[in-house]
């Protein structure tokens, strides 16, 4: 059993939300870039199949039989 420093044992939890609460211009910022994510998913994921098509294609042309 490994025993944990006083400080992180002590130690309140991190809430990483909290200045989305405390500050409303980084909660309306985060929701936008959100929003700008969530209507480019669909080429996020077109690009990132088709990298991973691309490179399975070309493993298997340089694969020895």
């Amino acid at each position: 059993v490994i025993e944990l420093p006083v400080e992180i044992t002590k130690a309140k939890p991190v809430n990483v939300f909290q200045p989305l609460v405390e500050h409303n211009c980084f909660y309306i910022n985060s929701l936008m870039h959100f929003q700008e994510m969530l209507r480019n998913a669909h080429m996020l994921i077109h690009d990132c199949v088709a990298q991973r098509t691309n490179r399975a294609k070309s493993e298997m042309l340089q694969s020895p039989c």
